[in-house]
């Protein structure tokens, strides 16, 4: 019997259409071999993404939607059963495709090096297993919509869902704004289906298969694992019961069972219980205005009945209080002066621009405009840098002392400039010029403009997005005027051209053109008797700097 005849999902399909049953099961019989050998191959010290592992996913969908399980007809029951066997199907990709990725000519690298990958892993086949796993949400689609097309087409037609089913797959290990590009209604065919509903089962299934059977006892122990492989592995094994779902007071509830002996392990472990009860809050809203057979009525905490052996672990964390946290990060004795607030500002945008810059290796040319409005309070420092997308603002221009520049996200693309500013920390300086900040951001290349308001007193932003394709990619800062007056210690009435000598004494611009209200000013030429020219190109590739008694800095 193969592996899925036994799973509650495809008999419900073998008994509506027998045909569509058919086909499901000759493409399971076509990949499962494929999935039990290539990613254990791949990723030998991962747990399981093998048959099984599916298999578990069928089942829990099926316990999501076991009271409406009638209302549902066999091309979403075959969908539920294609997501689960194929969604992992990028980490099974065979040895000609593993070589080009390894030679930089696969189409799977997406715009990245595999050379400059390497250069910040361990070795080549991490290297290798950071790509795949990255990426392989896009390959699963990719092979889906390309390579295995055939396999799905209604029955005796030649209406294909290949590529619904291809985004279904992809949308496990992407953000949640993903979701919005699969429909709630579409219709193939007589028959009517709910692609988003399907992804949201999907990511709430997989996330919650996490337990002993994907990790066997006797396979751990033969296997020499790296620390993060050997945590992953532990954690895994710690959870003792493979049913998850449970019904209370017509709630149904995720529980989890076990005993860690680990601290660590325990600390990934309660990382881990909140991202699952983020999916489920997801899944519940996502579901809340669909049609009732699609409402998925969750407990979005998770039971949590993990016991500690050999310590307690109460119910406390470390917690930050953020209005002592930024009056602490931004106060003079981290940066001598509040004046160097508007340094770190610039030199954001000085980043953004040389980004860009190498990314088009055009005529384009750095612009970064200071723009003072007094009627209106407002001084505008706006650039046309790269700016920045939903996941970078989010995964780090809002996260204190995580800097994009620093992250894998930035590191594993070909760069030759080094930047010399930051976010987290180094946008926070803005605090010091202002207490109330407005941001617009639109990355290169996204349709996207992006609002944020941000006040110095609350940890609460307002966040909102416009669809403008006509905007210029880059990011402007809004501050207070009256505030950044204040902090620079300048006089209002001379507030332009003190502006102007504070620029060009703590920048070098000759790459760039800055401008103050409309106006183009120019580096100083001169240099005091105090400072030194010291050329280091000898030792650091395209670096040229001052030794003065301000910062200066210049990436040539």
């Amino acid at each position: 019997m193969n592996s899925i005849e036994s799973v509650k999902l495809f008999e419900k399909l073998k008994n509506k259409d027998t045909q569509f049953a058919s086909k499901v099961l000759e493409t399971s019989n076509l990949i499962e071999e494929l999935i039990n050998k290539k990613t254990t191959i791949n990723f030998p010290n991962y747990t399981n993404h093998d048959i099984n592992h599916s298999i578990n996913i069928m089942n829990t969908m099926y316990e999501l939607i076991q009271s409406n399980i009638d209302d549902f007809n066999q091309l979403e029951l075959a969908l539920m059963i294609y997501a689960s066997l194929f969604h992992d199907i990028g980490m099974s990709l065979g040895d000609d495709e593993i070589s080009k990725i390894k030679d930089s000519t696969s189409k799977y690298l997406y715009s990245q090096s595999f050379e400059q990958i390497k250069k910040n892993s361990t070795n080549e086949e991490l290297a290798l297993q950071e790509v795949i796993r990255t990426q392989h949400g896009k390959i699963a689609n990719d092979l889906v919509t390309n390579k295995y097309k055939e396999y799905f087409l209604l029955p005796n037609t030649s209406i294909s869902f290949a590529q619904d089913l291809g985004l279904i797959c992809q949308s496990h290990t992407e953000r949640e704004r993903y979701l919005s590009k699969l429909h709630v209604d579409s219709l193939k065919g007589e028959y009517s289906y709910n692609p988003q509903f399907i992804a949201i089962l999907l990511r709430v299934a997989d996330i919650l298969d996490i337990d002993s059977t994907r990790t066997p006892l006797e396979l751990y122990k033969s296997m020499d694992l790296n620390e993060y492989s050997n945590e992953e592995w532990l954690k895994n094994l710690t959870i003792e019961n493979t049913k998850k779902i449970f019904v209370k007071n017509d709630l149904k509830i995720v529980r989890l069972d076990g005993n860690v002996k680990d601290i660590k392990v325990h600390r990934k472990l309660l990382n881990y219980i909140e991202w699952i009860e983020n999916e489920l809050r997801l899944a519940v809203e996502k579901t809340a205005d669909m049609q009732e057979k699609y409402r998925l009525h969750l407990n979005t905490k998770v039971q949590n009945n993990i016991q500690p052996i050999g310590y307690t672990i109460p119910d406390l964390k470390l917690n930050m209080d953020y209005k002592a946290v930024t009056k602490l990060l931004m106060g003079e004795s981290v940066y001598g002066s509040k004046a160097l607030g508007l340094r770190e500002l610039l030199q954001n945008s000085i980043d953004a621009c040389m980004v860009k810059k190498e990314k088009l290796q055009s005529d384009y040319k750095p612009t970064i405009e200071i723009n003072i409005f007094k009627d209106k309070n407002q001084v505008i420092v706006k650039d046309n840098g790269m700016g920045m997308n939903e996941n970078i603002i989010k995964k780090y221009f809002l996260n204190v002392g995580k800097s994009y520049y620093k992250s894998s996200d930035f590191l594993n693309y070909e760069h030759t400039y080094n930047p010399i500013g930051n976010f987290g920390i180094g946008f926070l300086s803005c605090f010091m010029l202002s207490s109330h900040v407005k941001v617009m951001t639109k990355y290169h290349g996204d349709k996207y403009m992006y609002r944020i308001d941000l006040e110095q007193e609350s940890e609460y932003i307002s966040f909102s997005q416009d669809e403008d394709y006509t905007v210029e990619s880059g990011t402007q800062i809004i501050l207070n005027y009256e505030s950044l007056v204040k902090a620079m210690e300048f006089k209002e009435d001379d507030f332009e051209r003190l502006l102007l000598d504070f620029i060009t004494d703590n920048i070098l611009i000759e790459e760039f053109e800055i401008k103050i209200n409309g106006i183009t000013i120019k580096q100083k030429n001169t240099i005091k008797t105090s400072e030194h020219i010291i050329n280091i190109n000898k030792y650091a590739k395209n670096l040229y700097g001052r030794e003065c008694s301000k910062f200066c800095v210049s990436i040539q």
